[in-house]
């Protein structure tokens, strides 16, 4: 295992050959979150995902924060923009959505 120091708008990883990027409840804490998704997707072999979890605005804990809400709506649009599309969909959580993204 190694630690990284990702940037804020690229995860500056060392390798462009993941299987899968998780990103789990820290999507709505990326400020330009369809530039850091686009700089994601190189990342990922062809055949890789993006398994996204985050909170339902109004039931997260920064619900009197808009700029720290998002949503399943807005996620698959930047998702799109870099080139994946929802795969699958899973209840997991009462307070949060989970959508993974394939190409």
């Amino acid at each position: 295992m190694q630690a990284v120091l990702g940037k804020f708008t690229d995860p500056n990883l060392p390798k462009r050959d993941l299987d899968l990027a998780f990103i789990y409840d820290v999507l709505h804490h990326i400020e330009n979150r369809a530039e850091y998704l686009r700089n994601l997707a190189p990342y990922l072999k062809s055949a890789g995902r993006i398994a996204v979890i985050d909170f339902y605005p109004e039931l997260g804990p920064h619900k009197d924060d808009p700029a720290l809400q998002i949503t399943k709506d807005q996620t698959k649009v930047w998702m799109a923009a870099a080139g994946f599309k929802p795969a699958a969909e899973h209840k997991l959580y009462d307070d949060k959505w989970f959508v993974v993204y394939a190409r």
